[in-house]
């Protein structure tokens, strides 16, 4: 049975964060969630740990998709009416299926769980005595420029029944709290929260936790936090002590790129949009190749993502851009109305600075390259996107070749390499990170 941990690492499910409140808030029972009756028979997750050991105990088991589902068609009225607390619109925890649409900088797990207290009768059967169905809501908000983010956190009990129908007390502990990595800082929730698991109640906080790691200590030091979330724990539940851990939140933490340290969600594939209207020829360029070359970087949803290369470009631009590039004077000759250093340039496609670059794709050549040049489809003399806003083909292409070479106006081209070196520390891109490509109007 999958759990519902619906946790997204981009191309799987979606991570997600939003500041709520830096203090706790422990809600009281709210009255529309009665009792539920005793569940009939015991779940099977439990029964290695009831086989063997003392007379009474307790249990937790993670519940399905469609389990989850069932409760929150069912419950989700009472579940909003007790909730004391903003979620995150990215996470998609509103509704009865979790539905999130994250960034680069958010991270959220929704985890659906059980609380079961047993007794082992003089026969041998196991029977349950108390039953408790809870729901966990996590999120993380990283900032591009800070080792430190924040964790939203908010428990939720649906029902109760047996000796567990007013529910029990836990507590909640960060898992940062144990983390050489990682710690809890004073300037939100402490580390360790106690929680009411009484059926109707909403427990909400704010942990504030920030990266103590190589991020923090090296020069160029990353910090990857795979583990992030939370513990829920009692030795006070009547019939049994029980632990569970909710470590479904993730974050990467760097210096390695920008001037400033900060933390993503590295799971979440970014887009960089470049515009056609702004980049003129340079940007179509790129989208003739994502249309009509096999390999179709960066393009959604048929290509692949590119990758950033953080090495020395130069030797794969210097391959591409080789002799058997000649400038066009005619191009020359009519983008010297623009000014006297207005000339032609070799633009290239998929970038020098990634992984799909023509030379780390085995070209030898930029001949090899399909050939492209700016065409003019405007005479203003004064706005080169508007007036080299296309290209066409030169000579003949299959398709097959693995990079596209074009004769670009320089300041084109010069325009969108810088938006692209822009985006990398925006949205801190490590070497080999993926993004995706979209050229707008």
């Amino acid at each position: 049975m999958e759990p519902v941990n619906l946790r997204s690492r981009g191309s799987r499910r979606a991570l997600i964060a939003v500041a709520v409140v830096l203090l706790l808030q422990v809600v009281a029972p709210a009255a529309a969630t009665a009792a539920s009756p005793l569940p009939t028979g015991f779940p099977d997750t439990c029964a290695p740990k009831a086989r063997s050991g003392a007379a009474r105990g307790a249990c937790v088991r993670l519940l399905s998709a469609s389990q989850a589902q069932a409760i929150k068609a069912r419950s989700n009225a009472v579940r909003q009416r007790a909730l004391r607390v903003d979620l995150p619109d990215e996470c998609g925890f509103v509704g009865e299926v979790f539905a999130p649409n994250p960034d680069r900088f958010t991270s959220c797990s929704d985890l659906f769980w059980e609380l079961y207290l047993y007794e082992r009768r003089s026969d041998g059967t196991v029977v349950t005595t108390g039953a408790l169905t809870v729901e966990n809501l996590q999120w993380t908000r990283y900032v591009f420029n800070s080792l430190t983010w924040e964790h939203g956190v908010s428990v939720f009990v649906y029902y109760g029944s047996g000796t567990l129908a007013n529910g029990t007390q836990a507590l909640a502990t960060s898992l940062c709290a144990a983390n050489p990595d990682c710690a809890v800082t004073g300037a939100g929730a402490p580390a360790s929260v106690a929680v009411n698991l009484a059926p109707g109640a909403d427990n909400s906080w704010i942990w504030r936790e920030t990266d103590t790691g190589p991020a923090l200590n090296l020069e160029k030091g990353m910090t990857f936090h795979d583990l992030l979330g939370m513990s829920l724990a009692s030795s006070t539940t009547p019939g049994g002590d029980w632990h569970m851990q909710d470590s479904y939140l993730i974050g990467r933490c760097d210096a390695m790129v920008g001037r400033n340290k900060g933390c993503v969600n590295p799971e979440y594939i970014p887009t960089l949009s470049l515009s056609q209207t702004q980049f003129g020829a340079s940007a179509a360029m790129i989208k003739w190749a994502q249309i009509h070359l096999r390999d179709q970087w960066g393009y959604r949803p048929s290509g692949s993502p590119l990758h950033r290369f953080a090495d020395d470009e130069g030797p794969n631009r210097r391959v591409i851009c080789d002799g058997t590039w000649v400038a066009d004077e005619v191009m020359n000759a009519a983008l010297a109305a623009y000014g006297p250093d207005e000339r032609d340039s070799c633009d290239e496609f998929a970038f020098a600075s990634s992984y799909e670059s023509g030379n780390l794709k085995g070209v030898t050549s930029g001949a090899q390259c399909a050939q492209v040049t700016a065409i003019r489809t405007d005479t203003t003399n004064t706005d080169q996107a508007k007036d080299w806003n296309d290209i066409s083909p030169v000579g003949v292409f299959t398709g097959a070749e693995r990079c596209v070479r074009g004769h670009i106006p320089q300041k084109l081209n010069t325009a969108l390499g810088g938006e692209l070196g822009r985006f990398s520390p925006a949205v801190r891109l490590l070497d080999r990170d993926p993004y995706w490509l979209d050229i707008v109007p």
